[in-house]
């Protein structure tokens, strides 16, 4: 079962917003987003409000914040929805499967990039090269000018 989510790629902080239907069963449910790296590890996780047994359809949102140094890469974003009662799921980055349920649905996984970040550097400024038109005098310097002495009146 798939869900969506956007952005699809961003850099470290970026808020990725992540929905998705179906997670309506005969008892109070939430749903975990997991995002991980391909490996499995998990980096950070975020839980849905409580969805009422049989209700709404299983709609649900949830904002998941990639954490601050995430190198560049392709990581795995996933959704679970757990389908226990009162399940509190406190290993939060558990891939794939929460502690204390019963069972639970799992979405189809979806893959967010943190792009490489380029580091900005300003290009040298060379100044104009003078080039002398032919034919033209050379300028001049101007000559000093001496200070007239000052006297009291």
């Amino acid at each position: 079962m798939p869900f969506t989510f956007s952005p699809h790629s961003g850099p470290a902080g970026t808020v990725i917003t992540a929905s998705g239907s179906g997670c309506a069963t005969e008892v109070d449910t939430r749903v975990e987003v997991v995002l991980s790296t391909q490996s499995g590890t998990g980096l950070a996780t975020a839980f849905s409000a409580v969805i009422p047994a049989n209700g709404q359809g299983g709609n649900w949102t949830v904002m998941i914040t990639v954490p601050a140094g995430t190198p560049a890469g392709t990581y795995d974003l996933q959704a679970f929805c757990e389908i226990a009662p009162g399940g509190d799921s406190t290993d939060a980055l558990s891939v794939p499967n929460p502690p204390a349920t019963v069972g639970f649905i799992t979405y189809t996984p979806g893959q967010f990039v943190v792009p490489p970040v380029i580091p900005v550097t300003a290009a040298p400024v060379t100044p104009p090269a003078v080039t002398p038109v032919p034919g033209a005098p050379a300028p001049t310097p101007a000559p000093p000018v001496a200070a007239a002495p000052r006297t009291a009146g």
